[in-house]
Parts: structure tokens; sequence; C-alpha cells
């Protein structure tokens, strides 16, 4: 599956993650990990100064085998990535990770194509975690896999 960019890039993320219309259940999460995915990466494409509202001072980035934690660390290092990414997502799986506080797993794998070159196949996870009616990302692990 490739997301069509042109559709939805222009569409903002609200302040936090999902509003409390938008709230991730055990029996939803086929639906919200793409609606999910679709929104994180047209808004990668679009402007990702803007994704710093997704994460916390306490979230955690593993970009290859560096780590980045807190907000604006997070997102010097996506502004920092090539301006021409795309990424063609091939599968999205989502599942709960705590029935206690309501955490939600999503993992993505695809091929990412930087700069029109060959493409990369990459896996990304995002941990989201609950807070206050809507959720941000706590942990967010991305991953070339080199062959």
């Amino acid at each position: 599956m490739s997301v069509n960019y042109q559709s939805i890039a222009g569409k903002q993320l609200s302040n936090s993650l999902w509003g409390a219309d938008r709230i991730l259940r055990a029996g939803q999460t086929g639906k919200r990990r793409k609606e999910f995915t679709e929104e994180y990466y047209a808004q990668f494409v679009s402007d990702r100064s803007q994704l710093g509202n997704l994460y916390r001072d306490h979230s955690l980035l593993t970009f290859d085998s560096s780590q980045f934690q807190g907000a604006k660390n997070i997102i010097e290092k996506l502004v920092s990535l090539p301006l021409n990414i795309e990424h063609r997502i091939s599968d999205i799986y989502a599942q709960p990770s705590s029935l206690d506080i309501g955490s939600i797993l999503v993992m993505v794998s695809g091929a990412i194509v930087i700069d029109e070159q060959e493409p990369q196949v990459y896996s990304q996870v995002f941990h989201l975690m609950p807070e206050g009616g809507s959720y941000y990302i706590f942990n967010d692990l991305f991953q070339l896999n080199y062959s």
C-alpha cells in the first residue's frame, strides 16, 4: 500500500495525537492504525517540525542505532533528514500493549525512497500512550533493513 500524500498532506494533526472522539479501543485498532499512519507520514512530508506535538519530554526515538530523547531532540533529528522522502507502506499492524492503561503498539513496514534513489526496506514501531483522552508517541523505533 502506498499512501497518497496529495489527498491528505494538507491535513493538520490536532494538538494531541487523538482527540476524545478518536480514542483507540481494542476493537478499533485496525481502522485507527491506518488513520494514525496516514496522518503521521503526511505530516512528516508536509512539515516535520509540526510532529513535535505528538511527542513528550520523556519520549524516545531510536533511529537506526542512535537514540534521541524529548520532543525537541526528536524533532531536530527528523527535520535534519533529507527533504524528499517517500514512504511506501506495505503493512501496518496494531494491537493493545496494555489493557490496564490502554497503550497501543503500531508497527509499519515498507520501503522508503530518499531523493529518488533506490527504495530501501524499513520498519517503524510506535508505542502510543494515553494522556487525558488522547494519545502521544512514547516510543518511536525506526530501522532501515539493510540486505
